[in-house]
């Protein structure tokens, strides 16, 4: 209770310390009179821009992945290759309801990623979410083109995890420090984010992994030092 009660004294302070700059600047700060001035203000009208071929491809050119196999989001959420021969009778086996899997198929003929398929994922037009694609990062000569951080809690039912925000953070600032250009994408489900690193070349996989694991090492040094400088002002 002592703890918080001086971390409410020490907020009170600061509110003070900022409307007392406020004043001096001549700058109000009624809170009421800036939501009512917000509600009079006319909506603002945001105009898309329509992609076009060379959007999608700039958008490849960063997200590089194979171009003889893609997967596309279902209906009922998951992602599935995608297959010239998916469901057809007496060719794929899923449609005698034989339980094999997609690459041990002698019949499958996956379908090849086009320029169409990845404008249809970046316009979104799908309410199910169907027309969203995933890609497969590793090549068969086992290089890849980026490398990517999740830091999302996959299960819906549990309570949100805390921390990920000081964690992507602490990742992003030793990026910037070894002048490494990191893009912080929020997941889908507001619940965690990705750091995404991308390469001029491409990368053996084993290197890549190396990498990101003294990445993170570095990372959780920081969190760490960080956690305990706060507990320390706490007490």
């Amino acid at each position: 209770m002592e703890a918080n009660d001086n971390h409410i004294a020490r907020l009170e302070a600061e509110i003070q310390y900022l409307k007392g700059l406020l004043d001096k600047n001549g700058i109000p700060y009624d809170y009421e009179a800036f939501v009512e001035a917000a509600r009079r203000e006319e909506p603002v009208e945001i105009e898309f821009p329509v992609l076009t071929a060379e959007h999608a491809v700039q958008f490849y050119s960063y997200f590089r992945g194979r171009k003889d196999v893609y997967v596309k989001r279902g209906a009922k959420k998951g992602y599935y290759t995608q297959c010239n021969n998916f469901w057809i009778a007496g060719v794929c086996p899923k449609k005698n309801m034989e339980k094999v899997k997609c690459q041990d198929c002698p019949s499958k003929d996956y379908t090849k990623l086009k320029v169409s398929t990845i404008l249809d994922h970046l316009n979104g037009k799908k309410e199910d979410c169907t027309d969203v694609i995933g890609l497969y990062p590793l090549f068969p000569d086992g290089t890849c083109w980026f490398l990517v951080f999740d830091f999302d809690n996959h299960d819906e039912d549990a309570a949100p995890s805390k921390g990920w925000e000081h964690e992507v953070d602490a990742l992003r600032a030793i990026c910037q420090s070894v002048g490494i250009d990191a893009l912080v994408e929020r997941s889908r489900s507001g619940r965690g984010a990705h750091v995404w690193i991308f390469f001029s070349e491409a990368i053996q996989t084993t290197k890549v992994r190396r990498f990101g694991e003294a990445l993170l090492a570095k990372g959780a040094e920081s969190v760490s030092l960080r956690h305990q400088k706060d507990s320390r002002m706490r007490h």
